[in-house]
């Protein structure tokens, strides 16, 4: 069963114990910290945290203090988001080029039923077969979020999170306008590789990938 990494109270922790997710979570998480602050600020506040309680007792709120003073942002959303509430977003996405605009118009959106998460996601832009895709940013901070690339040309395929970065469930969805041209890779937690384009029936379309595979749509 998925619970929050840390709960808010004593009482929680007791009805709903520590468990393996809530270890592999965390680890995620300081992966995810570690990108949100850089990994030289990073090292530096993991450095200074342990300087400043090695051999004592520190809280989740010590821990943020010292990521805070080391890189000069607020970080409380992010540990609320990732630490007090349980789950993790679940993603869809779909893309079209816009040959006239020279530009790559994608679409992420959040599904899951609980409020969504502010998220800064990596997509890739595949030209060809087999080649390195070009890697653009953008953030997702509502249910759904559009953002344009730009491309010289259509490329073979779009990945979303194409390093796998984020803690994210991906569903496998297809818009109207995407069903006959566009492809869209969803990868998940556990999958770092693209495929090429696919044929797939309307029916796949709808279907939710899992935790262990990646997919391609077109």
């Amino acid at each position: 069963k998925d619970s929050p990494v840390v709960h808010v109270n004593h009482d929680d922790a007791v009805r709903e114990p520590t468990n393996a997710l809530v270890y592999q979570k965390g680890a995620w998480i300081l992966h995810m910290l570690r990108q949100q602050v850089g990994a030289k600020t990073f090292w530096t506040g993991i450095r200074d945290y342990y300087r400043r309680y090695m051999n004592a007792t520190a809280s989740t709120d010590d821990f943020r203090q010292v990521m805070e003073r080391a890189s000069g942002q607020d970080l409380t959303w992010f540990f609320r988001q990732w630490l007090n509430r349980s789950g993790v977003p679940v993603l869809s996405g779909a893309w079209r080029y816009d040959a006239k605009a020279g530009e790559v118009v994608v679409t992420v959106r959040q599904t899951q039923s609980a409020d969504p998460y502010r998220l800064s996601l990596c997509v890739g832009l595949i030209p060809s077969p087999g080649a390195l895709p070009g890697v653009g940013q953008m953030v997702v901070d509502g249910r759904e979020a559009t953002m344009r690339f730009p491309a010289a040309a259509e490329p073979f395929a779009v990945v979303l999170d194409p390093a796998v970065s984020t803690l994210a469930n991906r569903a496998v969805t297809v818009s109207p306008r995407s069903q006959s041209r566009w492809a869209v890779v969803v990868s998940s937690p556990l999958a770092t590789h693209a495929f090429p384009k696919a044929r797939a029936s309307v029916s796949t379309l709808a279907g939710v990938s899992s935790a262990r595979e990646s997919a391609v749509i077109s």
